[in-house]
């Protein structure tokens, strides 16, 4: 009994101190605990860093001469950490979920990530099979590639993300066809006033 009332008091305190925590990281509108603790904010900070570092290592290049292969790794990174950057900054004050479905549905973010695991791969792997012998290039066609299995997995999440939906949308439909009564939008209609 004592050990229950100690595991339930103790529990009751680590969600308190999390809640603490993570109100020290609001300041006015700015929610910086969107990025640790949440999976979109986690997947988009590694995202930031490993793509601004693989394409700091590629432009840094003695060499750059504007051979075609640099030039469109710089520009998969750059495009890719830019987009990164806003989703970043629509996150913090949580204006995200202010725009339209349309925008923020798991599919949108599935494809955007699919688009750029797919630019990754390509861009990495022509530095990489082409430049065998510098450790700089190499550095960034490593980085490329740990950027690449990040939006790999954070296309996984919103898999995940989606199929929760589609499954929870199901079970609504379900429910209504069941018993209409117990649907959240069914309006009994009105009895006539005659």
């Amino acid at each position: 009994m004592a050990d229950e009332e100690n595991y339930e008091s103790s529990e009751t305190q680590d969600k308190e101190e999390s809640s603490t925590r993570h109100s020290r990281l609001q300041w006015k509108c700015l929610d910086f605990g969107w990025i640790i603790y949440t999976w979109p904010g986690r997947f988009k900070l590694a995202e930031f860093l490993t793509s601004l570092l693989g394409f700091i290592c590629i432009a840094s290049v003695n060499a750059f001469d504007e051979e075609p292969r640099y030039e469109f790794f710089v520009f998969v990174g750059i495009f890719s950490w830019i987009m990164v950057c806003i989703h970043i900054i629509l996150g913090i004050p949580h204006l995200i979920e202010k725009l339209p479905g349309v925008v923020t549905q798991p599919l949108v973010f599935l494809a955007c990530c699919g688009l750029a695991v797919l630019a990754w791969l390509i861009a990495s792997s022509i530095i990489m099979a082409k430049d065998k012998n510098d450790t700089t290039v190499q550095a960034g066609a490593v980085f490329g590639y740990i950027t690449m299995f990040l939006f790999f997995f954070e296309a996984l999440y919103y898999i995940i993300v989606w199929r929760r939906g589609r499954s929870a949308s199901r079970e609504r439909e379900n429910k209504e066809m069941d018993n209409p009564a117990e649907a959240d939008d069914y309006v009994q209609p009105e009895d006539p006033a005659y």
